[in-house]
Formats: structure tokens, C-alpha cells, sequence
């Protein structure tokens, strides 16, 4: 994993630009086929599976996230967490991770991605098909705007993230 992280954030000063390249290397090197379906976190028994994750040809938001939050905690960064935004809903177009990915809309029981410095870094999408990247540093109502259709149907705020632990007994946002 440190092996991982460090290329990751190779020649990184900042924790900021270390949470930054983690999210970008980790939607565009890591490989895996982003799948709703695959889950490789326990939350009942804390338990998150790395070797599984890196063995793994599909993985899931929570397992991207968790790989942004680990990596980034491996160089040092100190306040980064995990955030899950609330659902049911629709996102508008996004371009998941992984090689054969193709640009859809998806219904999402909920969301994953990791929060540093009161920001979004999602490893699991680009959106603004137009224009598209993936949200990096991103301002939450902004990403909220860009990350969910209109049609929602269950009204989402920007307190609908409320504090948890997460898996290794540490603060994360839920």
C-alpha cells in the first residue's frame, strides 16, 4: 500500500496536492471496473479488505473512497475522511472508473468519496459530460449540482452528511 501511495503522490509538497494526484491515479491508473455491486468493506465487523481490493477486477464508491482516504493517511495527510451523501437518486451522465466505461446516468442508494480541506475528491467518476473531469478539490454544492439529476426524488442537503467512525475507528462524515 505505501509502495502504492508514494507513486501515487511522487514529488508531492502539499498534503492538498497528495490528496489531488491519489484521486486522479486512482480514477485513471488503478485498473478497476467500477461496479455497483462490488463491495469490499464490512461495516458491521469494520473490516476492509485491501489485498481483495488490489486483486479485485470490479470495485465499488466505498472501495474508492477508502483507497483515496488510506493512501492519502499512508503519506500523512491528517484530516481526510469519507463522506457518503445520502440516496436514493439520479445522477446525471457520468463516466465511472475503468476501461470499458461509457457515459450513463445511474441510480445510486448512496454515494462514497473522500473529504479533505471542507472539499469532494471522488476516484469513482468524471461528470460535465461537455467538459468532463473528475471532482477533485470540489466545492460540495457544486458537486451536488453537477453529480445528481434534478428529478431526484428524495431532497438532498448539504446536512445530509452527518459524522460517523469509520472501519479503523476514525472520524469520516456519513
Amino acid at each position: 500500500m505505501l509502495d502504492l501511495a508514494c507513486l501515487w503522490a511522487n514529488a508531492v509538497s502539499t498534503e492538498a496536492n497528495v490528496v489531488k494526484w491519489i484521486t486522479e491515479k486512482a480514477y485513471t491508473d488503478f485498473g478497476k471496473e467500477y461496479d455497483l455491486t462490488a463491495n469490499h468493506i464490512d461495516f458491521v465487523f469494520k473490516d476492509y479488505n485491501f489485498t481483495e481490493v488490489l486483486k479485485a477486477k470490479k470495485i465499488d464508491c466505498t472501495d474508492m473512497a477508502t483507497v483515496v482516504y488510506l493512501l492519502s493517511r499512508l503519506t500523512g495527510v491528517q484530516d481526510i475522511y469519507m463522506r457518503r451523501i445520502h440516496g436514493p437518486f439520479f445522477t446525471n451522465d457520468i463516466l465511472p472508473t475503468g476501461p470499458n466505461a461509457k457515459w450513463d446516468w445511474f441510480w445510486f442508494i448512496n454515494h462514497y468519496c473522500a473529504w479533505y480541506d471542507e472539499k469532494v475528491f471522488d476516484a469513482c467518476l468524471q461528470y460535465n459530460k461537455p467538459n468532463p473531469y473528475i471532482p477533485i478539490h470540489e466545492e460540495f454544492t457544486d458537486y451536488k449540482l453537477k453529480l445528481w439529476d434534478n428529478m431526484v426524488i428524495f431532497t438532498l442537503k448539504e446536512n445530509d452528511w452527518k459524522p460517523i467512525v469509520d472501519i479503523f475507528g476514525l472520524p469520516h462524515f456519513y
